[in-house]
């Protein structure tokens, strides 16, 4: 009885760690797309304390060959006074782009990717991509830059990660 016992923890044990090292990453990605869509929104809105609660500690600007560093109120400001349409909605976004999200196995290998100086994306980051006007007659709402950037879900919440930009 006490192997059979030791035979049933050992079972639940592997089972439990089974299903949750899972990475399922079509969950993952619903989800990164649905989150990135919240960020637009903050640019919509002018949301920046809502912006402000998706930033990290640090943040990777991509297309810099700076290290990551801290975003401070006035780069925030910054950012915001990027947005050249004062009266979007996220509606109006949708509308008007096309917007995705790679997962690691379909941006890792560009070379965009790897030209990245100080940081490697992983498979637990997300690339947004919502920079794509759907008929080029529509005007531009958001500065490009500002649609492209990393997500990902660590410690039970979703994160920017980097800006392309």
């Amino acid at each position: 009885m006490k192997y059979l016992n030791f035979i049933l923890i050992a079972l639940v044990f592997m089972l439990r760690c089974e299903l949750f090292d899972t990475f399922n990453e079509e969950w993952y990605a619903e989800n990164a797309e649905e989150f990135s869509l919240r960020v637009v929104d903050t640019y919509c809105t002018k949301d920046i304390e809502t912006f402000e609660s998706f930033l990290p500690n640090k943040i990777y600007w991509c297309e810099t060959d700076e290290k990551p560093v801290g975003i401070s109120k006035f780069d925030v400001e910054k950012h915001f006074s990027n947005l050249l349409n004062d009266t979007l909605t996220i509606e109006d976004y949708k509308d008007h782009y096309n917007y995705y999200v790679l997962t690691y196995d379909d941006y890792n290998n560009k070379q965009w990717i790897k030209d990245i100086h100080y940081w490697e994306p992983d498979d637990q980051d997300f690339l947004f991509i919502g920079n794509n006007l759907k008929e080029e007659q529509y005007p531009e709402l958001i500065l490009d830059d500002l649609l492209i950037f990393f997500v990902r879900y660590e410690n039970s919440k979703w994160r920017i990660r980097a800006f392309w930009g």
